[in-house]
């Protein structure tokens, strides 16, 4: 998976509309999940181990957001080595996408198509 560059269509007006619901779904996606495993009794195979693996973000959580805000997120929002708990997660990427909505939808004539600015059609 790339890291996506575009912004999301979604104005930082109508996130805050959604980011409650968007926090609490993250929030229940990542508790439903099974835990990697626990430490067999005297020993401290997994102390080491994050609950909330960078990757899992990246391969399920990132497109869950895609989902609604039409766009993947940049990967550097993923803490690499991951998270101890499913609220540090949510704490963590909910405040970089919150920053990385637009202020407003444009209303410029011309918009940017794969780096290149082009002209809407002529009606």
């Amino acid at each position: 998976m790339g890291s996506s560059t575009t912004a999301p269509k979604m104005t930082l007006a109508e996130f805050h509309r959604i980011e409650a619901a968007l926090r609490q779904e993250l929030l229940n996606f990542l508790n439903d999940l099974e835990p990697i495993g626990s430490s067999p009794e005297d020993t401290d195979v997994w102390d080491g181990v994050k609950l909330i693996d960078s990757k899992l973000v990246v391969t399920e959580l990132r497109p869950l957001v895609k989902e609604i805000l039409d766009v993947l997120f940049p990967l550097k929002f993923v803490r690499k080595g991951g998270y101890d708990s499913s609220e540090e997660a949510v704490n963590h990427l909910l405040p970089q996408i919150r920053k990385w909505c637009t202020e407003s939808v444009s209303n410029d004539t011309e918009h940017s198509t794969n780096g290149a600015a082009v002209a809407p059609p002529s009606t």
